[in-house]
């Protein structure tokens, strides 16, 4: 697998397919039980450009996310990544800093049309990874990561994707963690959880495979994203199961991908050009990853 992750690909007018990570809500197709956030582009191109900064991240060193991150437990997982973001990166430095770990978005569009990746949004102090949001003018400045498993980009059939955040109420801003094609092909799957607008709660999803513009499955979980809360997706090769804070919240046997996924977090715009300037930010306190053994 190469270390460095494709270009995206363009848009084209009239192709209903997914050019980004969360294809629930692409023009003209109807998603059964989708969350009301926009397609993303899901496969980063390297950084371009250099953003405005933003104010860096000052966090309590008294910060308690209630979890500190788990270790491997052997059995039927063998962990191939995690980060508790122990490096101390001020906001603009992260890619730098961070560069055999993560990709970082930066410099195009999500294809709400209302919002922009920026890697100026990332910092990280205290143990945590803060993505600072605001807005410019009408347009919303969000922010993506994807993790680096053996410092290369590409994910793996089956695993368990673990990550633990908490977000400051921010209307008009949604986050999704997510598992994407590596070949950027949304008919081999996606698997969402945590999704949902940063003003209410989660909920988990799974796109059925070979015709993903409709949910095979999905639930809203009883959780807001505004306390800890530790995500897990864990897929093996006969069920997907959604996990909050340890306790299965979701569980489906059908639709279950069988191609390489790679994990995904995106923080952007929802679409609402018409939300009042309000800054905000999501806090990441670690993600792991383990491969599934069987």
């Amino acid at each position: 697998m190469s270390d460095r992750a494709p270009r995206p690909r363009k848009h084209r007018a009239g192709r209903r397919i997914a050019l980004g990570a969360l294809a629930a809500a692409l023009v003209g197709v109807a998603v059964t039980g989708a969350m009301l956030l926009p397609t993303f582009q899901a496969t980063p191109p390297t950084s371009v450009g250099t953003a405005a900064p933003v104010v860096p991240l000052r966090i309590s060193k008294d910060l308690d996310t209630g979890q500190a991150l788990p270790s491997a437990t052997g059995g039927s997982w063998a962990r191939v990544f995690s980060d508790d973001f122990r490096v101390v990166a001020k906001a603009g430095q992260f890619p730098t800093a961070y560069r055999k770990r993560w990709l970082t978005y930066n410099g195009f569009a999500d294809t709400s049309g209302d919002g922009r990746y920026d890697e100026s949004t990332l910092s990280a102090a205290d143990g945590v990874l803060r993505i600072a949001l605001r807005r410019e003018g009408s347009r919303a400045i969000g922010g993506g990561i994807v993790p680096l498993p053996d410092s290369r980009w590409g994910g793996q059939v089956h695993g368990r994707f673990s990550i633990r955040l908490k977000a400051d109420a921010v209307p008009g801003f949604g986050l999704n963690f997510l598992l994407w094609s590596d070949d950027n092909t949304w008919s081999q799957g996606e698997v969402d959880y945590p999704e949902g607008p940063l003003t209410g709660g989660p909920s988990a999803a799974n796109h059925c495979v070979g015709n993903p513009s409709k949910n095979c499955f999905f639930t809203p979980v009883k959780a807001k994203f505004s306390t800890w809360h530790t995500y897990t997706i864990e897929w093996t090769d006969d069920a997907i199961s959604y996990l909050l804070d340890g306790k299965v919240v979701g569980r489906t046997t059908t639709h279950i991908p069988t191609a390489k996924l790679h994990a995904v977090l995106q923080v952007a715009s929802t679409g609402d050009s018409a939300v009042t300037s309000k800054r905000g930010s999501v806090y990441v306190d670690w993600v792991a990853i383990d491969r599934y053994r069987g």
